[in-house]
């Protein structure tokens, strides 16, 4: 498999896992040089509408040579293979959580 198609696989994947939250919208990006997922809180707006809490995932080939997430900022998500991780990391950015 190429490395671009391997991203997408990867994206997919995170995108799926995303899909449940209902405050994210997942948006899929791929026809693009570099493939990747936009996502945004959708209850987060100012007062024209745009979303506050939003970022953008990409794939790329960590250190140890595994495809990792990272946002387009370069900070690292975690290994692909760790979904669980990226998953959580991407909430905690992105959505906002009620106190207990």
């Amino acid at each position: 498999m190429n490395p671009r198609s391997t991203a997408i696989g990867h994206l997919e994947t995170l995108a799926e896992a995303l899909a449940p939250n209902d405050e994210l919208r997942v948006l899929r990006e791929f026809d693009i040089d570099v493939p990747v997922l936009s996502v945004a809180n959708t209850d987060m707006r100012d007062g024209r509408g745009w979303e506050l809490l939003s970022g953008v995932v990409l794939v790329g080939t960590g250190r140890d040579g595994r495809s990792w997430f990272y946002w387009d900022s370069g900070d690292a998500l975690g290994p692909a293979d760790g979904l669980d991780d990226a998953v959580q990391r991407v909430l905690r950015a992105l959505t906002i959580r009620e106190p207990a």
